[in-house]
């Protein structure tokens, strides 16, 4: 009979079957209740009631209780298959039921996981979506909220939801113009993504937050409901805007920095080609690296700030300041005369060099000047050589003695003062390979005796029609240019051959301020000392104050070591610039050589006279020796006799001469030392 049984089912009391109508449900539960097995054919009326579910093709179906929970559904294709007796029916039919049991009960424990798992995941995003910081939020297409998480309330200052009765999703916009784009992003595409706007809290304060939105169908009358995610980003704005101030501004004085000045100088070029003329102004510090070296970078910051403060108090209120970098400062003005730059530009000057700027951290008072390269934005030049341009304004303010303004006009002919230092280039770099340069020697003579103490060997240069090139022309360039150290060489060199030729003979040499950061050429002189075996106090060497002063650490370190050795070390141009006598106690120098601008005129001059009679005492009393430049009158050379002043040096007690032997001669007819003239400090030279 096994063939004739086209399938098994299995009934459970309260399960509901989409698929059955409610008279079957009936008709099973009377079964049940019966308690006695039920037999319908085709050919009873009601008997698709009880044939479901079915495939068509069945004939007859066999209905027999199990306890009073299940009941078993048979159903047969062939007519009289139910008139079996029903033992060997159910024996027939065994093996399948049991199977299907089986699989029914198994199908329940995989229905009660399916459910176990669905419940936890549930727990698991209610859970996340309750612990997230972002807010989410359901609401209608009209803004009426159906569901919010904690974090929501939170953002907008809710305590619970009843509290968000009678609010809106439009209502917390703070601004009406990012409300109309947020409806009219999300009107177009059906969402909206990652939207940064300014939103309000219950309590009216706004904040920036980040807002994403989308349109869903969630149920099956395709009723349109909205879910959003609202970030509070009010946090990360604070640090983006900290940042982006930190990428335009110098940290230490907060002025913006070249960024802003080059982005600006774009703008006023493109200004000035409307007929709006703009000034740039390139400021350095003069002499700042003392500060550094001598009272620590904690006091060059202290005074950068101070020096800040003190330009920008006296700047307009359009006028952008911008730190360019290290000590150098930039102003930009905008709709500006050429009278109206210079002024500002002196206004600038006479601020910083009038200023005494206090240094809490150190308790010291400093004084400073600045230098100014001042150019037109006439717009017919890139932002590029606008900056190249005033750059070369500032240098020769730099060249000319500091403390002053230098301007450029945009359509000065660089070109030839380009070509004019290319020349000067060639020519140093063809001297170093044909020896033409030179070395002329000028005595330094004591005031008290008129011996002779030691000559000075300056370096000369030859053009290539055989003139003497001023060294005030040919150095800077060298200096400018990298080939100073190689011509330092050269003079070591050069007199060191000297001093083999005359025994007795001691030459000072002047280094360059670039070459003092030269480390090769530090171990170049003391190799050549070595070689040459001449005793190394006859060799001295001097440097220039602003030289020293620019980087007095390294300058320290070069007079140590050459001071190890023996060599002595003078100080040259003292008086100029910086008021502040404190790192010559750092520097171990042997001589202060007074800047010649307060010698020239020191018989006429009474507060040149006051000054070198204090240089003079600071001097003996730190153990050093002053040497006067410029000694060219004898009104001069007296004052300096009176003052103290240890040795001179000038046309009127030797000029520069080609040998030694021409100045012997020229020294002794002098009349100040007249009746010395027989004293000769070394014997005749060969």
């Amino acid at each position: 009979m096994l063939e004739y049984v086209t399938a098994a089912g299995f009934y459970a009391r309260g399960a509901d079957y989409h698929a059955a109508g409610s008279a079957l449900k009936h008709r099973l539960q009377a079964v049940l209740e019966s308690g006695r097995p039920l037999v319908k054919s085709e050919q009873d009326g009601d008997f698709r009631e009880f044939c479901l579910p079915c495939t068509g093709n069945e004939k007859e179906v066999l209905l027999v209780p199990v306890g009073r929970t299940a009941l078993i559904q048979l159903f047969f294709a062939c007519r009289n298959a139910s008139s079996q007796e029903l033992a060997g029916i159910l024996a027939g039919v065994a093996p399948k039921l049991s199977n299907a049991i089986l699989s029914c009960l198994n199908y329940e424990k995989l229905l009660a996981l399916e459910r176990a798992e669905r419940h936890r995941s549930e727990m698991r995003y209610q859970n996340l979506v309750n612990n997230l910081d972002a807010g989410i939020y359901i609401s209608t297409m009209d803004g009426q909220f159906l569901e919010v998480n904690p974090a929501f309330l939170k953002i907008f200052g809710f305590n619970d939801r009843q509290e968000l009765c009678g609010f809106v999703w439009s209502s917390f916009f703070a601004n009406p113009k990012e409300k109309k784009r947020f409806i009219r992003k999300f009107t177009e595409k059906g969402c909206v993504k990652n939207l940064e706007i300014r939103l309000r809290r219950r309590d009216g304060e706004t904040f920036w937050a980040q807002v994403t939105a989308v349109r869903r169908f969630f149920q099956k009358d395709e009723t349109q409901n909205v879910i959003g995610i609202v970030e509070n980003i009010e946090e990360r704005k604070r640090i983006e805007g900290k940042l982006k101030h930190l990428a335009m501004h110098d940290p230490l004085t907060n002025v913006p920095n070249r960024y802003v000045l080059e982005k600006a100088l774009k703008r006023a070029v493109a200004g000035a080609g409307r007929g709006k003329e703009s000034a740039l102004l390139l400021i350095d510090l003069d002499n700042f690296k003392l500060v550094n070296d001598t009272l620590g970078h904690a006091a060059g910051d202290e005074l950068l700030i101070i020096v800040t403060n003190i330009l920008k108090s006296n700047l307009r209120k359009g006028d952008l300041l911008a730190r360019f970098g290290g000590d150098e400062f930039a102003v930009l003005l905008e709709g500006v005369t050429y009278q109206d730059v210079w002024a500002v530009a002196e206004k600038l000057r006479r601020a910083v060099d009038e200023g005494e700027f206090y240094l809490c951290d150190c308790r010291e008072c400093v004084h400073l000047s600045i230098s100014t390269g001042i150019i037109i934005i006439d717009g017919t030049l890139d932002y590029q050589k606008i900056l190249s341009r005033a750059d070369t304004a500032l240098y020769a303010a730099k060249e000319g003695g500091r403390n002053r303004a230098i301007f450029v006009q945009p359509d000065e002919d660089v070109s030839a003062k380009l070509s004019e230092v290319n020349k000067l280039i060639a020519l140093i770099k063809n001297a170093l390979k044909e020896g033409r340069f030179m070395l002329v020697y000028q005595p330094v003579v004591s005031l008290r005796d008129g011996k002779i103490l030691y000559y000075e060997a300056l370096v000369r240069l030859r053009g290539d029609g055989g003139e003497l090139i001023d060294p005030q022309v040919f150095i800077p360039v060298a200096e400018r240019f990298g080939l100073m150290p190689q011509v330092d060489r050269w003079v070591v060199q050069a007199s060191l051959t000297t001093l083999q030729k005359y025994p007795g003979l001691t030459l000072f040499l002047n280094i360059s301020g670039v070459s003092l950061g030269d480390a090769a050429l530090l171990e170049f002189i003391e190799e050549e000392i070595c070689k040459s075996g001449i005793e190394p106090f006859r060799i001295g060497f001097e440097i220039t104050r602003t030289a020293a002063v620019k980087d007095l650490l390294r300058a320290d370190r070069w007079i140590r070591r050459l001071n190890d050795l023996g060599c002595r070390f003078a100080l040259d141009d003292f008086g100029i610039g910086f008021s502040s006598l404190s790192y010559l106690r750092a520097l171990p120098v042997d001589y202060l050589k007074i800047a010649g601008s307060f010698i020239r005129d020191l018989d006429q001059e009474p507060a040149h006279r006051i000054l070198v009679q204090a240089i003079s005492t600071v001097a003996h009393t730190l153990g050093k020796k002053t040497v006067a430049g410029l000694v060219e009158s004898e009104d001069v050379l007296k004052v300096l006799q009176e003052l103290g002043v240890d040795c001179g040096q000038g046309y009127l007690l030797g000029k520069p001469a080609l040998s030694l032997q021409e100045d012997l001669s020229s020294l002794s007819s002098l009349s100040p030392f007249k009746e010395k003239s027989s004293l000769s400090p070394f014997p005749p030279f060969p």
